[in-house]
C-alpha cells in the first residue's frame, strides 16, 4: 500500500503536517548528500592516485639511495685496503 503524501496520516487537524513539503525537503537533502558523496569520491580517487605516484617516486629514490650507499661503501672499503697496502709497503696496481 503506497502512502499518499498529499493527505496527513493524522485525522486531528491541529496536528496536521505538511508531508509533501517535508518529503521535498528530505529529497533535496538526499540529493545534496549524494552530490557531496560523489564529489568526495572523485576527490578521494584523485588524492589516492597522487599519493600512489608520490609513494612510487619515494620508493624509487629510496632504492637509488640504497644502491649508492652500497657502492660508496664498497669504494670506501677498496680505499681502506689500498691505504693499508700502501702503509705496509705492498704496491697496488
Amino acid at each position: 500500500m503506497a502512502l499518499d503524501i498529499d493527505s496527513p496520516l493524522e485525522s486531528d487537524p491541529s496536528k496536521e503536517y505538511d508531508y509533501k513539503s517535508r518529503c521535498e525537503e528530505l529529497e533535496a537533502a538526499l540529493n545534496e548528500t549524494r552530490s557531496a558523496l560523489d564529489e568526495f569520491q572523485v576527490s578521494s580517487r584523485e588524492l589516492e592516485t597522487e599519493l600512489e605516484k608520490e609513494l612510487d617516486n619515494m620508493e624509487r629514490q629510496y632504492k637509488d639511495a640504497k644502491r649508492q650507499k652500497e657502492r660508496l661503501k664498497m669504494e670506501s672499503d677498496d680505499w681502506k685496503v689500498r691505504l693499508d697496502m700502501q702503509v705496509t709497503g705492498v704496491t697496488v696496481e
